[in-house]
């Protein structure tokens, strides 16, 4: 039997009313009465299931929330809470940055930055996006299905 396959996701520690509406832009319209009515509580419930899901077909999910705030000192704490869990813990297969870190322009320079700190310390994984917190799941499957290039 082969080894579980592990995914990391890198989301942000809370939800904001401004970013569930930035949200609208890039989410399909038949998912935004999801988002609107998204509640911490309601987040960790799906990831929960979907880590269920997931274990069952043999990849094993885990998650850190970073602090998100986009100032200077922020970015630096959110790229050092990765870079600890990344350093901690065994490789991964996938690591996904949630569409809550990278949709809102003025998450740019978090972005890369997180970008930087999982190509550097994680640097076998393949990076997935999602677009949501519900396709997750495909965003995972998808990026260990694709073929070396």
């Amino acid at each position: 039997m082969a080894a579980p396959k592990r995914a990391l996701i890198v989301g942000l520690r809370k939800l904001n009313p401004s970013l569930k509406e930035q949200m609208a832009a890039w989410v399909k319209p038949q998912n935004l009465a999801y988002i609107s009515g998204l509640t911490n509580k309601q987040l960790q419930q799906d990831l929960a299931s979907m880590a269920a899901s997931l274990e069952s077909e043999g990849i094993r999910l885990e998650n850190v929330l970073v602090e998100g705030e986009i100032d200077d000192a922020g970015i630096q704490r959110s790229c050092n809470q990765l870079r600890q869990h990344l350093c901690q813990s065994d490789a991964y297969d996938v690591v996904v940055l949630g569409a809550g870190i990278r949709g809102p322009l003025a998450h740019l320079p978090l972005f890369e930055s997180l970008v930087n700190v999982t190509h550097r310390h994680a640097p076998s994984a393949r990076i997935a996006f999602n677009t949501y917190p519900l396709d997750t799941a495909e965003a995972i499957k998808r990026a260990l299905a694709a073929k070396e290039e």
